[in-house]
């Protein structure tokens, strides 16, 4: 019932069947689908966010978030990506190629971003990131995984 609600853009209607599927969720897979679709409707009540990046130089590249439009975009795309939650660490930006480094435990991992404004943020309103050293903020990664073996994987969205 949340996924219609939240497929017809009835946010309001979405959010208690979401509460009432977070209760009856009995693995830990179907709690993260649950959390998942919370935060999206919560999202989606707040209005849409952007991503920023900025070098320190006069070459301050924009990213925005792939704006969702009137139901073009698919509402929950997590089922075939893996995900990873950490830490903030880096914001890399060379040669048109963009790279953040996420702690993750003890390791870091390296994440590509193949079109920066494909990316969806949630969770936050308005995301500005400086290239270089970020400040620590919590984050899951929503990837998609890489053959190469510098990288984790290309990155589908972020939620802080």
């Amino acid at each position: 019932v949340a996924y219609c609600h939240a497929n017809l853009h009835d946010f309001a209607g979405a959010k208690e069947p979401a509460q009432k599927a977070l209760s009856y969720a009995k693995t830990a897979g179907q709690r993260t689908q649950a959390n998942n679709l919370i935060s999206y409707i919560e999202e989606q009540s707040q209005g849409p966010s952007t991503l920023k990046a900025t070098s320190g130089k006069n070459e301050a590249p924009a990213l925005t978030r792939l704006e969702r439009q009137s139901g073009e975009t698919s509402q929950i795309q997590h089922m075939d990506l893996s995900h990873v939650a950490g830490v903030t660490k880096n914001f890399e930006c060379r040669e048109g190629a963009f790279r953040l480094r996420v702690q993750v435990g003890d390791s870091e991992m390296v994440f590509g971003m193949a079109d920066p404004k494909d990316i969806v943020v949630r969770g936050v309103k308005d995301l500005q990131w400086s290239c270089g050293p970020l400040s620590p903020q919590n984050v899951t990664v929503f990837y998609k995984e890489s053959s190469d073996s510098k990288l984790a994987g290309t990155i589908s969205e972020l939620v802080f």
